[in-house]
C-alpha cells in the first residue's frame, strides 16, 4: 500500500467514523505497514472550561458523641451521622476474594457513591473507592480480603472527615453503622470522654469528569482568585487544621479523587466559579458525540493529512498545511471558543 493510499484510508476512516476506539486500530493497521507513526490531531485540541461549583452544607455538629482512646468507634447522641456521610446501601453486592471489582445488583452508584470515600463490604472491613465506573461497578484502591459472595448488604460513605471541636487531629469516616454509630481511621487518639462537641464536613468537592487542571478558581461573583497551594505544602503551613470560615483562603487538588479542598473548612454554603483545563473525552461506541461539530470533522482529516505530508516530504505539503491553519483558525472564531495558542502545550485552545 502506497502513502496516498494510506493517507486516503485514514482520512476517510476518521471522517467515516469519527475517531472511535476501534477505528484507531484499523488506522494503526495501515500506518504498521510501512513503518511510520501517526498523531492524531483530535488530541492537540484542548478545552478551556468554566463551571461553578456549590459546596451546599455546613459541617455536621447535631447533638454530641461519646470517643474512647485507641478506639476507632465513635457513639452519637441525637446525632444524624447517616445523611452527615452520604450513607448509602440500596441494593446488593458481588465481591470476589482477591479482585479490586465489586458489582452491584439494584445499585444507582454514579450519583450517589464518590471516589475517596469507602465501602463496607461482607468481610466486615471497609475498602476505600478508587473508581466509581457506573452504577453498578466500583473499583477498591485494594482488592477484597473476604470470601467470594454474591447478594450481599454493603454500605457506603461519602469523603469525610470527623474531628472533636477544638482538636487538631482529623480523622476519616471508614463506615456508618447507623445514626449514632461510625468508624473512624485512624484509632482516635485524644482523651477519651462522652458529651463531646464534634464535626462532620466534607473532603472538598467533586470536580467535572473532565477535568484536567485548574487555570483560575474564585469564589462567587468575586473577582479575585484564591491562592492554590499543593496538598504538601497546605496542611504543613497551616496552623489550626480545623478553623473553619465563611471564606475560602487557599484551595488544593487531590488528583486521586478528582475532588478541590478548600481551607478554611467552610462553615456555610459556598459557591465557587472555576476556569479549567478539560480532557478531550474518548468516544467508545457509535452512540458518542465527537468533541469537535460534525461541521467541523474537515478539520480531522485536513490534520491527518498533513501529518501524513510531513513524515513523506510531499510537495504539496505547504498548500494543504495552510488551509488547515486557515479552517482551525475559522472553526475557532465561529464557534466563539478562540483563546490562543499556547506555544508551551503546543496546543490550540478555546472557551466553551
Amino acid at each position: 500500500m502506497t502513502l496516498k493510499e494510506i493517507r486516503s484510508n485514514v482520512a476517510r476512516i476518521m471522517h467515516d467514523i469519527a475517531f472511535q476506539k476501534w477505528s484507531r486500530q484499523i488506522i494503526d493497521s495501515f500506518i504498521n505497514q510501512v513503518q511510520y507513526k501517526i498523531c492524531n490531531p483530535r488530541h492537540e485540541l484542548w478545552f478551556l472550561r468554566k463551571t461553578t461549583g456549590i459546596i451546599t452544607s455546613a459541617p455536621e455538629s447535631d447533638g454530641t458523641v461519646t470517643v474512647t482512646q485507641s478506639s476507632t468507634a465513635i457513639t452519637g447522641s441525637s446525632t444524624g451521622f447517616e445523611n452527615a456521610v452520604g450513607k448509602y446501601d440500596t441494593g446488593t453486592v458481588l465481591v470476589t476474594n482477591g479482585s479490586e471489582k465489586v458489582t452491584g445488583s439494584g445499585t444507582s452508584w454514579k450519583g450517589n457513591v464518590e471516589a475517596g470515600g469507602y465501602i463496607y463490604l461482607p468481610d466486615g472491613n471497609s475498602y476505600k473507592i478508587r473508581k466509581v465506573v457506573d452504577d453498578t461497578t466500583l473499583l477498591l484502591e485494594s482488592v477484597y480480603a473476604g470470601s467470594t459472595a454474591s447478594g450481599q448488604s454493603y454500605h457506603t460513605v461519602k469523603p469525610v472527615y470527623f474531628t472533636i471541636k477544638d482538636s487538631q487531629v482529623i480523622y476519616e469516616v471508614q463506615a456508618c453503622a447507623s445514626d449514632t454509630s461510625l468508624t473512624i481511621y485512624p484509632a482516635y487518639a485524644d482523651d477519651g470522654g462522652s458529651g463531646k462537641n464534634y464535626y462532620i464536613y466534607p473532603y472538598g468537592y467533586k470536580l467535572p469528569d473532565d477535568f484536567r487542571q485548574p487555570i483560575s478558581v474564585k469564589q462567587g461573583g468575586e473577582t479575585d482568585t484564591i491562592e492554590r497551594k499543593e496538598s504538601k505544602d497546605l496542611w504543613g503551613e497551616v496552623t489550626d487544621k480545623t478553623a473553619q470560615s465563611d471564606t475560602a483562603t487557599y484551595y488544593t487538588i487531590d488528583k486521586r479523587y478528582n475532588r478541590i479542598i478548600f481551607y478554611p473548612i467552610l462553615n456555610d454554603v459556598y459557591k465557587f466559579d472555576i476556569e479549567y483545563w478539560a480532557e478531550v473525552q474518548e468516544m467508545v461506541d457509535d452512540n458518542s458525540e465527537p468533541v469537535i461539530p460534525e461541521k467541523w470533522h474537515e478539520l480531522l482529516v485536513l490534520g491527518t493529512t498533513v501529518k501524513c505530508m510531513k513524515i513523506d516530504n510531499d510537495k504539496r505539503l505547504s498548500s494543504f498545511e495552510s488551509e488547515y491553519l486557515a479552517i482551525l483558525q475559522d472553526f475557532l472564531v465561529q464557534e466563539g471558543r478562540l483563546d490562543e495558542y499556547d506555544q508551551s502545550l503546543g496546543v490550540y485552545t478555546w472557551r466553551e
